[in-house]
């Protein structure tokens, strides 16, 4: 146990950290297959924030309004990498 606690894990540390990165970045834009399979699920159950931006901007033609959340997305998107990254690096100093 204190070779993988000491050993294996820091070394696998920069893996699990890209492999986290992408697997976040996949989560966020799952707009395709919800349009695809349900359009949103029977009223809104399915809705993603990428669906609700679409039919802000294209049914309700609101331009303005989705760029904007379009804006807000991306910058929660990078205040969590951030986030994440500030937490894997301080993680790395410790061990």
């Amino acid at each position: 146990m204190q070779r993988l606690r000491l050993i294996v894990v820091p070394m696998l540390r920069p893996v699990i950290v890209v492999a986290v990165i992408f697997r976040s970045a996949e989560a966020v834009r799952e707009f395709d297959k919800v349009f695809v399979l349900t359009g949103g699920g029977p009223g809104s159950a399915s809705e993603v924030l990428d669906l609700f931006t679409y039919r802000v901007a294209f049914v309700n033609w609101d331009m303005s309004l989705a760029s904007a959340m379009g804006i807000v997305e991306f910058m929660a998107a990078l205040a969590a990498a951030y986030v994440f990254f500030r937490v894997v690096t301080r993680g790395g100093r410790e061990a």
